[in-house]
């Protein structure tokens, strides 16, 4: 939803986006603990919809994610698990201020740790929950005046089944519960 001066307006804006990229991971014991680290980087473009369709499209770099992860509490016998991540999001993305909405960087840097839970809860059923809370930077370059874009903490929580039906294949299914991340300019 798009809102002005704290009020929900009619527009209807889209954000088509589409990215490709490549995450270099690495997996390892950090102690007596199992851990995996990764880089991310994408390219893609970005198409505006509805009631913003009049502005152009962009293509270019995403902004790159570096991210670890440790499981603190690891049983296989009984397929209970319980990890902590952390994710550093830096802004090297493609950006011009004179495109407000659709670029492929953010001109910021966003932080985000998470936990997760995960128990079996049958023969090949095991049920997850995680939470997790994204801070952002401030964006000084935002828009054609320069504006500041700050936004509070972004806060999910989800939960679903997963579904073993060998040790190789597995399907799972999430509901997740996505709160805060105002943003003001």
């Amino acid at each position: 939803s798009q809102y002005v001066n704290g009020q929900k307006t009619s527009q209807n804006p889209t954000l088509d986006y589409q990215t490709g990229g490549v995450r270099l991971v690495r997996s390892y014991m950090l102690g007596n603990y199992p851990a995996a680290s990764y880089i991310q980087a994408s390219a893609g473009h970005v198409q505006p919809g509805g009631s913003i369709g009049s502005m152009s499209s962009a293509s270019g770099l995403t902004d790159t994610t570096l991210a670890t992860a440790i499981w603190p509490y690891v049983n296989r016998e009984s397929r209970t698990y319980f990890g902590v991540a952390g994710y550093v999001i830096l802004p090297t993305g493609t950006y011009s201020n004179q495109r407000t909405v659709n670029n492929m960087g953010e001109n910021r840097y966003r932080a985000d740790l998470q936990v997760g839970f995960q128990k079996q809860l049958t023969e090949n059923l095991s049920g997850m929950m995680a939470f997790d809370t994204m801070w952002y930077g401030a964006n000084n370059q935002f828009g054609p005046a320069n504006n500041q874009l700050t936004q509070k903490p972004l806060y999910t929580a989800q939960t679903g089944p997963i579904y073993r039906f060998n040790k190789i294949f597995t399907l799972g299914a999430n509901y997740l519960y996505v709160f805060g991340g105002e943003a003001s300019i």
